[in-house]
C-alpha cells in the first residue's frame, strides 16, 4: 500500500509538471509556430591589406577574404577566398589586424597569434623564411592588449602600457635604435609604459603611437617629411610630433603622406602633396603639420597612395584624391590609364550614412556602419585577387555607389 501511494504521488507530480511545461512552451498565435530569429553578426572591427581583409565579429570570430598568396588569411592553404569565411577552430578573438601579407590576432585569453608571410621574422616566432598558413601562437605571454601590422614588421602593446616590435628594421621601422637587421621575436621598445594606441601601414617603413596624455610619437622613414618632424631624416626611436594637440587616430601611406585627427575633431596632414591630396591648394610637400579644411567634426580617416576617405562624427562619408578603381564609392572608375576620375575637393559620398570606420586598400575600400551590423565595400576586384569578397570572378569589376553592396 505504501508502495502504491508513492507510485500515485510520483505520477501526479509528473503529470502536473508536464502540464505546467506544456502551458509555458505553447504560444497562442492562431496556430502558427513561433518564428526563430536568425542570429545577426555584429562587427567589432575591420582590417585590410593590399588585396585582402579581415573582419572581427563581436562573438569573437574572424572572417577573411581576398588574396591569400602568403597564407595571410590563415585558412591552412594559399588559395584566394572569393567570399568571407570564418576561420575554424575553438579560439575566440578580441582583436585581429592584417598587413601587406601577414596577420596578427589577440585571443580572449591575452595570447598573441600570427600567420602569413615571414620573410623578415614579422610573425615573431623566432625564425624567418617560410610562410605560416594557420594561426600560430607567439611565445607564452598572456598580457597582450593591442596590435598593428606593417609590411614586414609588427607592433604590439601589452596591458602594462609597454610597446613591443619585431621584424625588418630597415630605416628604423621597429624603433629599436638600429637601422638594419631583423628581430624575430617581440622586443620591448624603450622604457615608456604609457602607450595606448599604435599604428602601422601595410607596405611602408614607419610607425606612429599615441600616449595616455594624447601626445603623438613617430619613428622610421621620414621621406617627404611624412613623420611630421620637420626633417627627412629617419628616426630610429620614437620622437614626439604634432606638438600642442591631443591626438585620436593616424593614417599614412606608401605615397609618403600622413593624415591625423586630433581629439578636437580637426584633421591635420604632413608630407607629400601630389595632386593637392593634403588640400592646401597646391602640390608642395608639407614639412610641418597643416590643417585639412576648417571642419572640427572628423571621426576617422584612411589614406592609400593618393586616395582618401574620411568619416565625420554624424556618420557621413567624404572622399578625395584618385579613384582609379572606384574605391571612393562614387560609382565611377577610370576610363583609361590617364583618366582616373580624380576627386579634387573634399566631397561627400552620397548613399552612405551611419559610417563609423573606414579603410582603403589598393583597389577597394571597407566601411563599417555605426550600428556594427553591416560592412559595405566599394571598388573593383583586381587581377587574380577577389578583394571585394562579393564572390564575383576576380577579373570582373564591381562598382559601387556609396554603400549599395553589403558583405554581411
Amino acid at each position: 500500500m505504501q508502495y502504491l501511494n508513492k507510485k500515485w504521488t510520483l505520477g501526479i507530480i509528473l503529470a502536473l509538471t508536464m502540464l505546467s511545461c506544456s502551458k509555458k512552451d505553447v504560444i497562442d498565435d492562431g496556430g502558427k509556430e513561433p518564428e526563430v530569429e536568425t542570429p545577426q553578426n555584429y562587427w567589432k572591427s575591420i582590417s585590410n591589406g593590399q588585396s585582402h581583409s579581415l573582419a572581427l565579429s563581436t562573438d569573437g570570430g574572424i572572417y577573411v577574404w581576398g588574396d591569400n598568396t602568403d597564407g595571410q588569411l590563415g585558412t591552412g592553404n594559399k588559395e584566394a577566398v572569393a567570399k568571407p569565411i570564418i576561420l575554424t577552430g575553438t579560439q575566440k578573438w578580441s582583436q585581429a589586424r592584417t598587413g601587406y601579407s601577414h596577420s596578427l590576432a589577440i585571443a580572449t585569453d591575452g595570447t598573441l597569434w600570427a600567420w602569413g608571410a615571414n620573410t623578415e621574422g614579422q610573425l615573431g616566432l623566432g625564425n624567418f623564411g617560410e610562410a605560416v598558413t594557420i594561426p600560430t601562437k607567439v611565445g607564452m605571454d598572456t598580457d597582450w592588449s593591442s596590435i598593428a601590422v606593417g609590411g614586414d614588421y609588427s607592433l604590439a602593446l601589452k596591458k602594462d602600457g609597454t610597446l613591443w616590435s619585431w621584424g625588418n628594421n630597415q630605416s628604423g621601422r621597429i624603433g629599436n635604435g638600429q637601422t638594419s637587421g631583423r628581430t624575430t621575436t617581440p622586443a620591448k621598445v624603450g622604457v615608456a609604459n604609457d602607450w595606448v594606441k599604435i599604428f602601422a601601414w601595410n607596405n611602408w617603413g614607419c610607425g606612429f603611437a599615441i600616449k595616455k596624455d594624447g601626445t603623438l610619437w613617430a619613428w622610421g622613414t621620414s621621406q617627404n617629411y611624412m613623420l611630421g618632424t620637420g626633417t627627412t631624416a629617419n628616426q630610429l626611436t620614437p620622437v614626439e610630433v604634432g606638438k600642442g594637440k591631443k591626438w585620436k587616430t593616424v593614417s599614412y601611406a606608401r605615397s609618403r603622406n600622413t593624415l591625423a585627427i586630433a581629439e578636437d575633431g580637426t584633421m591635420w596632414a604632413v608630407g607629400r602633396n601630389n595632386k593637392n591630396l593634403l588640400q592646401q591648394g597646391n602640390s608642395t610637400a608639407q614639412e610641418n603639420w597643416v590643417q585639412v579644411g576648417k571642419d572640427n567634426d572628423w571621426e576617422d580617416v584612411s589614406i592609400f597612395n593618393l586616395s582618401v576617405l574620411a568619416v565625420k562624427k554624424n556618420g557621413d562619408l567624404y572622399g578625395w584624391g584618385t579613384n582609379t578603381y572606384g574605391e571612393l564609392g562614387t560609382g565611377k572608375i577610370n576610363k583609361s590609364s590617364t583618366d582616373e576620375e580624380s576627386v579634387n575637393e573634399i566631397t561627400k559620398i552620397s548613399g552612405v550614412s551611419g559610417a563609423k570606420e573606414v579603410l582603403l586598400g589598393f583597389n577597394f575600400s571597407l566601411i563599417r556602419k555605426e550600428n556594427n551590423k553591416s560592412i559595405c565595400i566599394a571598388g573593383s576586384n583586381l587581377g587574380a585577387f577577389p578583394s571585394l569578397g562579393t564572390g564575383n570572378a576576380a577579373s570582373a569589376p564591381v562598382l559601387t555607389h556609396g554603400c549599395d553592396i553589403t558583405l554581411f
